[in-house]
């Protein structure tokens, strides 16, 4: 529903972004690395994508901290990016990309529900685009209530 040429932010449904202004934040970044970049993703508390991860918080469920970690990283890092086109594939918690290259992409398609992130990571890169992970940009995720054995979301 957006136009070409148009940038769209998803997010896992149990993530939240833990600054006021992170649109603001967002919206300099595609500016700085839109052109070079097609595909950004987040750091965050818990997800399986270890270079994704803040150290330490794994299991800290308390939102003050979490928004702490959020506004130092924005504060140190706010426009830091680290190229991970070539790592393993993202963890999608966070997925920023524009609309054309959404149109050429795998899309949400072939990789069920658990394979969507590898899906689009492994398709923008092999379309010659670069992936990107924003440093600054830090996300809450609640991510199976905190324990790896928790499938209860999954049902």
């Amino acid at each position: 529903m957006i136009p070409f040429g148009s940038w769209a932010c998803f997010t896992d449904g149990d993530a939240m972004f833990t600054t006021p202004d992170f649109g603001h934040q967002l919206e300099d970044i595609v500016r700085l690395y839109g052109d070079e970049y097609k595909l950004f993703t987040a750091k965050t508390n818990r997800v399986g994508t270890k270079y994704q991860c803040v150290e330490g918080v794994w299991d800290i469920d308390c939102m003050s901290t979490h928004r702490n970690i959020g506004k130092m990283l924005q504060l140190n890092k706010r426009l830091e990016l680290n190229d991970i086109t070539n790592a393993p594939p993202m963890s999608g918690v966070l997925m920023l990309l524009e609309k054309n290259t959404w149109n050429k992409s795998n899309k949400f398609k072939e990789a069920g529900l658990l394979g969507i992130d590898n899906s689009i990571h492994y398709s923008i890169r092999n379309t010659g685009n670069r992936v990107g992970l924003m440093e600054g940009v830090y996300i809450q995720h609640f991510y199976r209530n905190g324990s790896i054995n928790d499938t209860s979301h999954l049902r």
